[in-house]
């Protein structure tokens, strides 16, 4: 198409200088390395919830969600360190482009996959309406328990 040469037939004042593109890209490297350790630090938190979540006495759809949870995060920080071989030093490398992509893909499939976790877990269970009640329940009892303290307090 012609779109495809668009950028050829430019104006010299409308390409940007060398000078802009490599801050441009320092700039990205910058806000990339914070992401990376950002993710990383989200892996952590994401192995605690692992812990809580498919422990043998709470084993939950949450399990499901966590553990898609720490792969997505890996997944991403992969990414982000195969854009900063790019971006940081400004130089080509197409296998550390075609890593990042591969690696965004596969965290965006661990990110769905932990939302329909997630979801199964709180939307889709056949006991949707026992959990209601239980949670009615529970707040009746800290309820009741919270007006005796008054109660007695006033007493």
């Amino acid at each position: 198409s012609g779109d495809m040469f668009a950028g050829l037939l430019r104006r010299p004042s409308e390409i940007r200088t060398q000078k802009e593109e490599r801050e441009s890209l320092q700039a990205a490297c910058s806000i990339d390395v914070v992401q990376a350790a950002a993710f990383l630090s989200r892996s952590g938190t994401e192995l605690v919830a692992i812990v809580e979540h498919c422990s043998t006495n709470r084993h939950d759809n949450y399990c499901g969600a966590t553990i898609s949870g720490l792969f997505a995060a890996f997944s991403m920080t992969s990414m982000l360190l195969s854009d900063i071989v790019v971006e940081c030093p400004g130089r080509m490398d197409l296998g550390a482009i075609c890593a990042s992509a591969i690696s965004q893909l596969v965290g965006g499939i661990a990110e769905l996959s932990g939302s329909a976790w997630a979801l199964a877990e709180t939307c889709v269970t056949d006991d949707f309406q026992t959990k209601e009640k239980e949670i009615e329940k529970h707040e009746a009892k800290v309820g009741a328990a919270a007006e005796k303290r008054l109660n007695s307090a006033a007493a």
